[in-house]
Formats: C-alpha cells, sequence, structure tokens
C-alpha cells in the first residue's frame, strides 16, 4: 500500500459511512411513490391519481399526453395487421417471449394497446404478447386491441413509456430512445452532446465497440450533475486520453472523473491529465481502485485517478507543482 493510501486510511472510514448513509436517504427518499402493477385496462387516458404514470410523464411532456384523451375503440384485430414502430420501442426479448409461450394462459391475455396512425395499426404496449400469439397461433389470429386515433408519434412514444415503466423495468437505453423519440429536449441534448464529445449511446453491454458508452444511466448521471459544458469535455478528454476504448467510460470510471471533476475543478489540468494518464492501462486503474475497497465506487475510482495523475518521477529533488491535493478526497462534503 502506498504512503497516499495509508495517510487517507485514517479519514476513509468516516467518508465511506457518510457515503452509504447518503446513499440508503436517496433510496428511502426514491422508494415512496409505489408504482401501479397493472394499467391494462386503462381506457383512454392515463391514470392522473398513478404516482408512477405521473413522475414519467412530467419528466418528459411537451404535449401534456398524461391528461390527453384520446378516442379509442375496442376492436379485434389479426396479429399480421399490428406493427412495432422501432423509433421509440425496446428490443424484443426472445427469453421473456418463450416464457409466456411456455406458461401461455389465454384467461391472461389482456387488449394490447394499439395507436392508429397514418394508416397503421403500432402497438405501443403488448410487443411481446403479440410475438408470443404469433409462434403459438399464427399471423391470422385475432386479438383484442384498444386503438387509439389521433395520436402523434411523440405522443405515441409517451403513451408506451407511460404503459411500460409503470409495469416492467425499462433499461436507461430504451428509455432514453423513447424519451428521445418523445421529444425530450434535456435527453436529446445528453445525446447531442455525447455524440459532440466523439462517442454514441451504444446498447451492447458490455460495450466492445470504441467510442460506444453502455453505461447510459451513469453517462446521463453525469450529464444531470456536470452540466452539458463540463460533462462534453470529461468525455473528450476521455476520449483524447485512452482513445474511446470502452472501459475508459464504464460505470465505475465516469463515477470517478465525475467526483474527480467536482473535488478539483479547475486544478485538474486536461493537458496535465491527458498526458499523465494515456501510459496507465485499465489494469493499472483496477488495481490502484482495489486498494481503496472501503469507499464508495465513485471514491474508490477518484482515489485511483488522482493518485496516479500525482504518480510523476521526481527529478533532481523537485516537487510536483501540480499534484494533487488528496486531502481533498477525504474532506470534501459533495451535495
Amino acid at each position: 500500500m502506498t504512503q497516499t493510501t495509508k495517510t487517507a486510511t485514517a479519514t476513509r472510514n468516516t467518508q465511506a459511512t457518510k457515503a452509504t448513509a447518503a446513499t440508503a436517504a436517496q433510496r428511502v427518499q426514491g422508494g415512496n411513490g409505489k408504482q401501479a402493477s397493472n394499467v391494462r385496462n386503462t381506457a383512454h387516458v392515463a391514470n392522473p391519481g398513478n404516482t408512477a404514470n405521473n413522475a414519467v410523464v412530467n419528466a418528459f411532456n411537451p404535449a401534456n399526453v398524461g391528461n390527453i384523451v384520446f378516442p379509442s375503440e375496442s376492436r379485434k384485430l389479426p396479429l399480421r395487421q399490428l406493427e412495432i414502430c422501432q423509433d421509440y420501442q425496446r428490443k424484443l426479448d426472445m427469453d421473456w417471449v418463450n416464457h409466456i409461450v411456455t406458461n401461455f394462459r389465454s384467461d391472461l391475455v389482456s387488449e394490447m394497446q394499439v395507436s392508429h396512425r397514418d394508416g397503421h395499426y403500432y402497438v405501443f404496449d403488448g410487443q411481446h404478447t403479440k410475438k408470443a400469439l404469433e409462434m403459438l397461433y399464427g399471423g391470422d389470429y385475432l386479438v383484442s386491441c384498444r386503438i387509439y386515433h389521433n395520436m402523434t408519434g411523440p405522443q405515441e412514444a409517451g403513451m408506451f413509456c407511460i404503459y411500460n415503466t409503470s409495469k416492467k423495468h425499462m433499461s436507461a437505453m430504451s428509455l432514453v430512445k423513447a424519451q428521445s423519440a418523445y421529444g425530450d429536449e434535456k435527453v436529446n441534448e445528453f445525446l447531442q452532446c455525447t455524440r459532440d464529445a466523439g462517442f454514441a449511446i451504444d446498447a451492447t453491454k458490455p460495450c466492445r465497440c470504441r467510442y460506444g458508452i453502455a453505461a447510459v444511466k451513469k453517462a446521463k448521471e453525469c450529464f444531470s450533475v456536470l452540466g452539458a459544458e463540463i460533462y462534453s469535455l470529461m468525455l473528450a478528454t476521455l476520449r483524447r486520453t485512452w482513445n474511446g476504448a470502452h472501459w475508459s467510460v464504464s460505470s465505475n470510471m465516469l463515477s470517478g472523473m465525475m467526483t474527480l471533476i467536482r473535488v478539483f475543478g479547475n486544478d485538474l489540468k486536461v493537458g496535465q491529465f491527458i498526458s499523465r494518464m494515456s501510459r496507465f492501462t485499465d489494469d493499472d486503474i483496477n488495481k490502484e481502485a482495489a486498494q481503496f475497497y472501503d469507499l464508495t465506487l465513485s471514491y474508490r475510482f477518484a482515489w485511483a485517478l488522482a493518485t496516479l495523475y500525482n504518480r510523476k518521477a521526481i527529478k533532481d529533488g523537485k516537487e510536483d507543482k501540480d499534484a494533487l491535493d488528496l486531502d481533498r478526497l477525504n474532506f470534501v462534503n459533495l451535495k
């Protein structure tokens, strides 16, 4: 263990305890609203009393789709006539489809939620059931549908989010895709900043290609905490340092960089970071982070990055005037 690590040991437990308590408080605060277990029987409007639905709608709602009453009707349609709009739909989960097929019960099949738009019938809730029924009965099978009229594409994407986030966990990638199609300005700004920095949001997990970010939720958190300008600068710095390697934008690395930037701000020089850190690999960073095992992940990797940043050969007994003051990582109280 390095001398720096020994110096930090006396105060790390306190920091870890505070971080754990803060995390627990956030979880308690975020868990007050219970999600509805089923909104399949909603006739033609999102339930205004549903806390989970309102949370989703209010997060991105240029048209206030949760309070719009769309004309609707119940009718049976053949499966082959139903389409899936890939602009907002999540990737089909064949494991879930096979589960439905294996455990199929006709009495549990609810109405599919369908938007009649531009002469097409788009399923915005029920694509997995649709696929399972096709496997069981073929494309001519008639299925009960609740058909909505007069929806625009973005409103359709908004209803997709309302229905799916209240019933089944949506991945961060699926939610971002739907929110972007729905016209959420913040999400589209997040995606644009990511592209401008030379990266793309990639659903592959783990993302093994260069310039692809699979840690969508963490990247979005960085954007929210740091703001568009600093977020873009952080990504551009990581790209220039490690040439867009997938591990350089992992959840752990993004957490560490976000903490490092919040603690040191302008004291962390971009040029110095690139020249000093480019010689270190993911193995080097992970080994250094392992020494701070009693800290939360964000601080663990912030300590690792800061320690390696300071690891510069000292010539002629001179100190590194640009070294980071690591004591600030011990006592900083992040909001």
